[in-house]
């Protein structure tokens, strides 16, 4: 999906749904809403869904190489974030 703005922001971004990129992943979406919630995966807010694009999906990756994703969803939220921003550094 193109979607475009009086600025012409999102003017050719290929927009994924949450369905196209939990498939990606090989994850469900109910774990990729939990890597939005705790800041791992950056998404934009549709309507009553969740769009990303593929630099969100590239950042992912980039971030969350090399670390056990395992071990975040196990996690609370809080801890989860703590992690994730001592993986940003």
């Amino acid at each position: 999906m193109t979607v475009k703005n009086k600025e012409n922001i999102y003017e050719a971004t290929r927009f994924y749904s949450q369905q196209e990129v939990a498939d990606m992943l090989h994850v469900s979406t109910h774990y990729v809403t939990r890597l939005r919630r705790i800041g791992l995966l950056n998404g934009r807010r549709f309507g009553r869904g969740w769009l990303y694009t593929h630099d969100d999906i590239w950042d992912f990756l980039q971030i969350s190489a090399g670390h056990d994703l395992y071990e975040i969803a196990n996690m609370t939220d809080d801890a989860a974030r703590r992690a994730v921003e001592d993986w940003r550094h």
